[in-house]
């Protein structure tokens, strides 16, 4: 059921993406939430196995390409030096996410049912796409009194058109710079651990009850928003000493190591305080790398493909 709506989601996460380019932020984003809503709405209808898969399964194609437009948005709305801050708090908001869903919903589900939980936040996921239409704009320079001065310190960001190019495929999946940068971030699974599997492992695998587990699920999560909110990152082009030969920084590389470690190291104990403070510093780690290392090998992938076709 979980698979279902993940291989949706990675097989249209392109497609949502290019869409956005190509009708703007605005449209695609409040596509995206609508649709999320609807299919949120659809799950509490589902009474079988194969209704609940086919629902989590268009849940994913729609949902698809809620962070590249968001990325879109940022490219277009704030200033170069701005942008990685940007990422961390977008990034650091689907922590806080986590971290009280298990806190509220557990309860709200434990009292009138698990299906009055996506009820729930099937409204107000349409709320919020009406309010993100009526209040956003793909371009600064359409919003009223926006001034010149704040036009000027965001740049090209007010352009009406992007610098889009078909995607790279070669040099991303070969053998070059690119492709060793391009691979293992595909293969970077660890936050798919936490956000999908980690409170059925701490219920049918740590013997958490489920009072416990929507406590301290909440723990990791709670930790990477820090994390995220700390963390601050400057571009570097490549060929920049502080980047290896796989495109990612050493330091990304470490603390990747780092976070494997501690994942591990939680499988093997049976204290459930060592297996939440494991599993928390483990997820504050990773959270230091990831919304890092992602635009960064996106800006080395992109310029180095870029400089190869010119």
């Amino acid at each position: 059921m979980l698979s279902a709506y993940v291989i949706a989601y990675g097989l249209f996460e392109i497609p949502a993406g290019a869409l956005g380019d190509r009708n703007g932020q605005r449209l695609e984003l409040t596509r995206i939430s609508a649709w999320w809503s609807v299919f949120t709405a659809l799950t509490a209808w589902c009474t079988s196995f194969t209704q609940l898969v086919g629902v989590r399964f268009l849940f994913g194609v729609g949902a698809a390409g809620a962070y590249p437009n968001a990325s879109g948005v940022m490219s277009r709305w704030l200033p170069a030096k701005e942008r990685a801050r940007g990422q961390g708090v977008v990034w650091g908001a689907s922590r806080l996410g986590g971290a009280l869903a298990p806190l509220t919903l557990v309860p709200i589900a434990g009292a009138f049912g698990w299906r009055s939980v996506f009820v729930l936040l099937a409204i107000l996921g349409a709320v919020w796409s009406v309010i993100w239409w009526w209040w956003y704009r793909d371009r600064p320079v359409q919003i009223a009194g926006i001034s010149a001065q704040e036009l000027a310190e965001i740049g090209g960001s007010q352009r009406e058109g992007g610098t889009h190019q078909a995607p790279p495929w070669g040099s991303c999946c070969g053998s070059s710079s690119s492709g060793s940068s391009f691979w293992p971030m595909v293969l970077c699974l660890g936050s798919w651990f936490y956000f999908n599997w980690f409170p059925t492992w701490m219920v049918s695998a740590a013997h958490f009850s489920t009072r416990e587990m929507g406590v301290y699920a909440s723990f990791p999560f709670l930790l990477g928003t820090v994390s995220q909110s700390r963390r601050r990152l400057a571009l570097r082009p490549a060929g920049h000493p502080a980047w290896n030969s796989s495109g990612l920084s050493d330091h990304h590389v470490h603390l990747s190591a780092a976070t494997s470690v501690l994942l591990f190291g939680m499988t093997t104990v049976s204290s459930q305080v060592a297996i939440v403070v494991l599993a928390s510093v483990s997820f504050a780690i990773m959270d230091l790398m990831l919304p890092a290392a992602w635009p960064c090998v996106c800006a080395s992938v992109g310029r180095t493909a870029v400089s190869r076709r010119a």
